[in-house]
């Protein structure tokens, strides 16, 4: 680790200017509305009275619900912050901090180590990003997940790693806990697998490995559904 940050000085000063800009005065700056407060509120219930919960935050379209994971990821946060809502607010930008660095990852690997320190430079100071990282609010941390299933799902289908298809299920089930947009990765990633599944029809092995890791993916996902399944049934008794 220390021998790449020698290497990549540029990039360890595009981090701690991402981390400035995104922790500075924090309490002060982080937003706390309504949604805000909903989220510790019921967050601190389950800490406190270990009262789970099987659902997320409501969506603004009709009586919609996201999945509990925020909740849950939020909850160590809170904990350590002695039940402060800034916990949860650091937390998220330290997500975005490590989005920034991710797309440093992520471009050097598709791109070449240039290219990466422009784009990740540039979501480091970019307005919209920065005012979306210093508060806690579930949308936020679509970013960092998004990026991770598209860097997830290329792994398995361009070098054949299809252990990678696990964790990109496990990166789209936090993208649609998020947001329900997220779905609209979905689409381009399904038709990617299909014209790989088509390349790999005269290949029994990687074929039987392909589609052995894609069933344990889809499975892993139905199984993230449990809580809400549990939700709608309770809400039905």
């Amino acid at each position: 680790m220390i021998t790449f940050i020698k290497k990549n000085p540029f990039f360890l000063a595009i981090l701690l200017l991402a981390a400035f800009l995104r922790l500075y005065k924090i309490d002060q700056y982080m937003e706390f509305l309504g949604d805000q407060g909903r989220d510790v509120v019921i967050i601190s219930d389950f800490l406190k009275k270990g009262n789970l919960f099987f659902i997320g935050p409501q969506t603004s379209i009709g009586n919609m619900y996201l999945g509990p994971y925020y909740y849950y990821l939020l909850a160590p946060a809170l904990l350590l912050a002695n039940f402060s809502p800034i916990g949860p607010a650091v937390f998220v930008a330290l997500i975005a901090i490590a989005t920034v660095a991710l797309i440093f990852f992520v471009s050097r690997l598709w791109f070449d180590t240039n290219t990466a320190l422009i784009a990740s430079l540039l979501y480091a100071i970019s307005p919209v990003a920065i005012k979306y990282s210093n508060f806690s609010w579930n949308p936020n941390i679509m970013p960092f997940f998004a990026l991770l299933f598209v860097y997830f799902i290329s792994q398995a289908i361009f070098n054949h790693k299809y252990r990678y298809l696990i964790y990109t299920s496990v990166s789209f089930i936090m993208i649609i806990n998020s947001h329900y947009l997220g779905l609209l990765l979905l689409p381009l990633a399904a038709l990617y697998w299909f014209f790989h599944l088509l390349s790999l029809r005269n290949k029994v092995n990687p074929k039987k490995k392909f589609k052995q890791h894609t069933l344990y993916s889809v499975l892993i996902f139905l199984a993230s559904l449990i809580p809400q399944i549990l939700f709608r049934q309770t809400d039905h008794c």
